[in-house]
């Protein structure tokens, strides 16, 4: 789980304690250098202008984070 507030991050470790905490990530996903078999991605996209410069951004730094681009 990565966020780049801390909030978010704190309630779900009080929902999920089981949860591994090296997987819960405080960071910047734009400078985020994790690659991940599997990316689900819920909110983040809508939190930015749709303006086609960010989704062009957001769509290749999404890519990047993939070890196989067909489980996007």
């Amino acid at each position: 789980m990565l966020d780049i507030a801390n909030a978010p991050l704190i309630a779900f470790q009080k929902r999920v304690p089981h949860f591994p905490s090296e997987q819960i990530i405080k960071g910047d996903f734009f400078k985020h250098k994790g690659i991940y078999d599997l990316v689900l991605e819920q909110t983040f996209f809508c939190s930015f202008p749709p303006l086609p410069e960010n989704r062009k951004q957001y769509a290749l730094k999404f890519m990047n984070c993939c070890i196989n681009v067909e489980n996007l």
